[in-house]
């Protein structure tokens, strides 16, 4: 009984610390974002095992962009945006390149088909993008 209660504040300090450590992977994964390549109109979407690569796109609203899909798994996908009418399946090793324009105000949730029940989803985000400079302007 004396063991059961000295475990107690040790087991109840260990759930703390495994929900933090979980809370922050879930947001460290879900901010993943491909700002740069998106504000030039261009983005990648690698499929790994039975997530995507990055889960988060934020696209500027009113302008087209080109999303290149990559297979890098084992497994067969999709890259799935009902939304958007877009439904295209990849087999292990094969990549596909989509266009897409998202209506201003708006985000659309993309996702696999086979494996969305695991967790394989992502959102593409009505967000103003940054523009690259090309570094600091000499005088």
């Amino acid at each position: 009984m004396a063991l059961k209660r000295r475990l107690g504040p040790i087991a109840g300090l260990a759930g703390v610390v495994l929900m933090l450590a979980l809370v922050a992977f879930t947001v460290v994964d879900v901010a993943t974002t491909t700002n740069a390549e998106t504000a030039r109109g261009e983005a990648v979407v690698t499929m790994r095992g039975q997530s995507f690569v990055p889960r988060v796109l934020a696209i500027a609203p009113g302008h087209e962009v080109t999303i290149r899909i990559s297979n890098d798994s084992w497994l067969h996908h999709t890259f799935t945006v009902p939304a958007a009418g877009i439904d295209v399946e990849l087999g292990p090793g094969q990549d596909a390149t989509i266009h897409l324009t998202l209506p201003r105000g708006s985000s659309f949730q993309f996702f696999c088909r086979f494996h969305h029940a695991s967790g394989m989803h992502g959102l593409l985000v009505g967000a103003p993008t940054t523009r690259p400079t090309g570094g600091p302007q000499s005088r």
